[in-house]
C-alpha cells in the first residue's frame, strides 16, 4: 500500500508479482545445513534497482531512493510505480520492471533542474488551469511535485498538490483527492515550514475531502486548524472563510451549539472588517438566533427551514469568496464548503486571482459545484 510523506519513487507488488520479482533462493543442501540464511524476498530486486540508480545518476540523472512494497490490495499479477503522487500500473507477465521504472525517471528528468525550473512549470500548470485544461494541468502539476522535492522547493509541492486536489475533486475522484490533500498536509506540518497562506491552503483542502467523505469531526478540527494558521495574520477574508466552512461542517453533523459559537466568532470579524456589507451581517445575527431559539431536538424537527436560511448565508458568503479566489464550491450533507485550486502562484507569495484576471469569470467558481 502506497506509504504517506515517505520515498518519492514507491514499487509496490501484488501477490504474483511478488513471486515473480522475488529473490530465487539458490542455495544448495549443504548451505542450507549449515545454516546459510535464506535471501530476503527482493535481494534481487533491490539490487537491480540499485544498479539502475547507478546507471542513470553516471548519466546526470538524479534517483530518489527506491521503496519496494508487497500490496496484497492489488491485483496479483500487477505492479504500481508511484513517482511522487503520478501512478501507473503494470502487468508482471508482459511488462519489464526495470525497462517500465527507467522510461518514467527519463520522462521526468529536467536537465540542469533548480528552483526556478520548477517555478516555471508551477505558473505553467496554474495557466492550463485559467484555460480549464484540467489533463494539462494535472500532469504538469505532477511533474512539479517530483521535481521540486529534487531541489529541496516545498512550496511549489505543497501549491501543485493543493491543485491537484481541486482537480481530482471537480472530477469527483474522492481517493486521489485525498492522497494529495493528505501529502500537502503531511508537507506544510513538518518543522520549519512557515509560510501561513499555504498552510491555510492545505488544510482547507483536507478538511473539504474528509467533509466529502462525511467525517465531519476531523474536518471541523482542520478548518479550524486553518483558522488559526492565518488568524494572526489578521486578514479577516481568509478567517471569515475558514469558519464559515469549519460552521457547515457542524450542521451536517449536528453540532449545533458549537457552530453558534464558531458563528459568533464570525460575527466578531465581520465587525472588524470592511469588506462586508450590513446584509451579511444581519443574515448572520437571524441565523445565530435561529440556532440558538431552538433546542436540538427542534432543530432537527426544523432542518428545512434551517438548510433554507443557511443556503441564503452562503450564496453571501460564496460571492465574497468567488471574487477572491479560484473556488470549488461542494456539498457538505445538505450545506456548502469551499476549497481553492490554482489561487497560488510559487514561492511564498500568495497570489489571488480576482475576476479581472480572468476576464471577469472564475476559472472554477460556482458553477462547477460538487455534489
Amino acid at each position: 500500500m502506497f506509504q504517506f510523506d515517505a520515498n518519492l519513487i514507491q514499487i509496490e507488488l501484488g501477490t504474483k508479482a511478488v513471486q515473480v520479482l522475488s529473490t530465487k533462493d539458490r542455495r544448495g543442501l549443504w548451505d542450507k545445513l549449515t545454516g546459510q540464511e535464506s535471501p530476503g524476498w527482493a535481494d534481487d530486486l533491490i539490487h537491480a534497482t540499485e544498479q539502475l540508480r547507478n546507471k542513470l545518476e553516471a548519466e546526470g540523472i538524479p534517483v530518489p531512493m527506491v521503496l519496494l512494497l508487497p500490496a496484497s490490495e492489488l491485483p496479483p499479477d500487477m505492479f504500481r510505480i508511484t513517482m511522487g503522487v503520478a501512478v501507473d500500473n503494470y502487468n508482471v507477465y508482459k511488462d519489464n520492471y526495470l525497462t517500465a521504472l527507467e522510461r518514467k525517471i527519463r520522462a521526468y528528468h529536467v536537465p540542469g533542474l533548480n528552483q526556478k525550473e520548477v517555478g516555471s512549470l508551477l505558473n505553467k500548470s496554474i495557466f492550463y488551469m485559467l484555460q480549464k485544461k484540467f489533463q494539462e494541468a494535472m500532469e504538469t502539476s505532477m511533474r512539479v511535485y517530483y521535481l521540486g522535492s529534487l531541489v529541496d522547493y516545498s512550496a511549489a509541492r505543497v501549491v501543485s498538490l493543493i491543485n491537484m486536489t481541486g482537480i481530482c475533486l471537480i472530477n469527483k475522484k474522492w481517493g486521489e483527492a485525498y492522497t494529495t490533500a493528505r501529502q500537502a498536509q503531511l508537507l506544510v506540518e513538518k518543522e520549519g515550514f512557515y509560510d501561513p497562506y499555504l498552510k491555510f491552503c492545505a488544510h482547507k483542502a483536507i478538511a473539504n475531502v474528509l467533509a466529502l467523505n462525511n467525517n465531519y469531526e476531523g474536518s471541523a478540527q482542520l478548518f479550524y486548524q486553518a483558522f488559526l494558521d492565518i488568524e494572526l495574520l489578521g486578514e479577516n477574508r481568509y478567517i471569515i472563510d475558514a469558519l464559515y466552512n469549519e460552521a457547515s461542517v457542524l450542521l451536517a453533523m449536528g453540532s449545533y451549539k458549537e457552530c453558534a459559537n464558531i458563528l459568533d466568532k464570525i460575527v466578531f470579524y465581520i465587525k472588524n472588517s470592511n469588506e462586508y456589507d450590513k446584509e451579511i451581517l444581519l443574515k448572520l445575527y437571524d441565523m445565530r438566533a435561529f440556532i440558538g431559539d431552538f433546542t436540538v431536538e427542534q432543530l432537527k424537527a426544523k432542518l428545512d427551514d434551517l438548510k433554507k436560511d443557511y443556503d441564503e448565508l452562503s450564496r453571501s458568503f460564496l460571492f465574497k469568496v468567488q471574487d477572491a479566489v479560484l473556488t470549488i464550491v461542494s456539498k457538505c450533507g445538505p450545506y456548502l464548503i469551499t476549497t481553492f485550486a490554482g489561487a497560488i502562484v510559487g514561492g511564498d507569495k500568495y497570489v489571488t486571482v480576482n475576476q479581472s484576471t480572468v476576464s471577469g469569470k472564475n476559472v472554477i467558481g460556482l458553477e462547477m459545484n460538487i455534489n
